[in-house]
């Protein structure tokens, strides 16, 4: 034999068999330490296709596209919706007049989990501290298992928000949406700016993971609301039309005042927890993850 004896065999099944989530009425583990909020003032929010949105399916039809945030209107600075729109070629995988970031819809994947997080932290539910098992789970029945896992095939045991969401687990993730309610994400993620193909989600709790397909061009919106403390001003194309005179043809366009999707500290702390904004926080001394400052 391995030398374990069947008291170690029964206790190596044992840690590889997957845990059972706890009942909804179980409040989620709670940190001791407290998270600062820091939001590191970026200008822009720019949303690359193939880089994020099915990098498998988007092939030569990726495209680019930058958002200004709020306080310069929302302007899109750059846009570019298809590869090469002037290919005579067109394939089933690339047609070269189709705009994939406006009109595609594409699974955003690992992109989408922000505004899972955000909502706990919006509902006063999460920190950047809250502790997470980073552990197999079967989400589903015995009958219709849901069993998610990282890329990596790992478990990481015990992991705070801010490591879930900065290595991108799957499963602290998944348990997140778990608490956080199916419903509530998918219709706060619309506040922020994202539409879904369908008025009700359809992916259960596989949306935190991006599969419910959305336009690419909405997710960046949804950054740029993250970006801009929370409040959602959309986007837009043209700023002012004129004739050969200078004059105005129609009313130029004005910056709307917006709407608050989320309060602007749990928008910045999502903002802070991101690597370049973790590094703007320890500038300003301030605590984001918990390992620095306890209660």
């Amino acid at each position: 034999g391995d030398g374990r004896g069947a008291a170690g065999q029964a206790d190596l099944q044992r840690k590889q068999e997957p845990r059972q989530l706890p009942a909804r009425g179980d409040p989620v583990q709670r940190p001791r330490r407290r998270a600062g909020v820091c939001g590191h003032g970026e200008g822009h929010c720019i949303g690359p296709l193939g880089a994020r949105f099915g990098r498998r399916d988007l092939g030569r039809e990726a495209g680019t596209f930058k958002l200004q945030r709020r306080q310069l209107g929302g302007e899109v600075l750059a846009y570019v919706g298809s590869a090469d729109y002037y290919s005579t070629t067109a394939t089933k995988q690339f047609q070269p007049q189709f705009d994939v970031a406006a009109d595609g819809w594409r699974q955003p994947g690992s992109a989408f989990k922000p505004f899972n997080y955000v909502t706990g932290i919006n509902d006063k539910t999460m920190t950047a501290a809250t502790m997470f098992m980073d552990v197999a789970t079967n989400f589903g029945s015995a009958a219709k298992p849901y069993i998610p896992v990282d890329d990596d095939h790992l478990e990481r045991g015990p992991v705070t928000l801010t490591g879930a969401l900065q290595f991108s687990m799957n499963i602290p993730a998944v348990k997140a949406l778990y608490y956080n309610g199916i419903a509530h994400v998918f219709d706060m993620a619309q506040k922020f700016g994202v539409r879904f193909q369908s008025n009700q989600p359809t992916a259960g709790l596989s949306l935190t993971l991006g599969t419910e397909e959305t336009h690419p061009l909405d997710v960046t919106e949804a950054y740029a609301t993250m970006a801009d403390g929370g409040r959602h001003i959309g986007y837009t194309h043209i700023l002012a039309i004129r004739d050969a005179h200078g004059h105005h043809l129609v009313p130029p366009y004005p910056p709307p005042a917006g709407n608050q999707a989320v309060s602007p500290q749990p928008a910045q702390a999502l903002e802070a927890l991101s690597p370049p904004g973790q590094q703007h926080a320890q500038r300003l001394g301030l605590a984001i993850d918990g390992d620095q400052q306890r209660q």
